[in-house]
């Protein structure tokens, strides 16, 4: 009876210290419930998530490229907007043309030619009474040249006559320049071309490196506004 009571307290005793030995990773299967390293990663779950946190990774950079060239593009369009508008002002403020000339009878305008599609004039028309309306770059009008940067170009100009706009990469009957134009008193814009044509409409487009674009609308009317 001793006997048998003491085996049964023997094989109690082996069954806790069977418990309590430490679980090895390369024992298969381990039946410990308590090893720690069973609360881990398995390699093929490792490399599910790091393809994951590689594929959100790409995903946002790309966007977040995409995003910071929207945004330099939208700025670009605003600024050559602004700098119409500056022409606009310039015009109705009775701006004097030279220093100490006492010019007050000049417009102010910008000009946009195909042979310069990274960059634009901002000029002064020195004509008066028979100002053409158009930039003469031997005529000392030139103000200010804008460098368009990073890429970004003027992708197109077109002009609104008679209901059909004439862009300077038209198929049939393009217009090489266009001028936006601003004489006192009035607000309104004088849009030419280089052979005279005064159109109702301008519209510059602007790019980006990526392929985006963006375009200035400025109406004979004196609105100028990017859509």
């Amino acid at each position: 009876m001793k006997l048998e009571t003491s085996e049964k307290n023997t094989l109690s005793r082996f069954r806790e210290a069977k418990a309590h030995v430490p679980c090895s990773m390369f024992h298969a299967p381990c039946q410990c419930k308590s090893c720690p390293w069973r609360a881990g990663f398995t390699l093929v779950e490792m490399l599910v998530s790091l393809s994951i946190f590689a594929l959100i990774t790409t995903i946002a950079l790309t966007n977040h490229g995409k995003f910071n060239n929207a945004i330099l593009l939208t700025n670009l369009a605003y600024e050559t907007a602004l700098t119409i508008r500056q022409a606009q002002a310039y015009g109705l403020g009775v701006r004097g043309a030279e220093s100490g000339a006492n010019r007050f009878d000049v417009g102010y305008g910008v000009h946009f030619i195909s042979s310069s599609p990274t960059s634009f004039v901002f000029f002064v028309d020195k004509g008066g009474a028979a100002a053409n309306r158009r930039y003469d770059s031997a005529g000392g009008e030139l103000i200010e040249v804008y460098t368009l940067l990073k890429g970004h170009t003027i992708k197109r100009f077109c002009g609104l006559q008679g209901g059909v706009e004439r862009c300077n990469d038209s198929a049939f009957n393009p217009i090489d320049s266009i001028n936006i134009v601003f004489e006192r008193p009035d607000p309104d814009a004088i849009i030419t071309s280089s052979a005279g044509t005064i159109f109702s409409r301008a519209r510059i487009i602007v790019a980006g490196p990526t392929g985006g674009e963006r375009q200035i609308v400025v109406e004979s009317t004196g609105q100028i506004s990017v859509p």
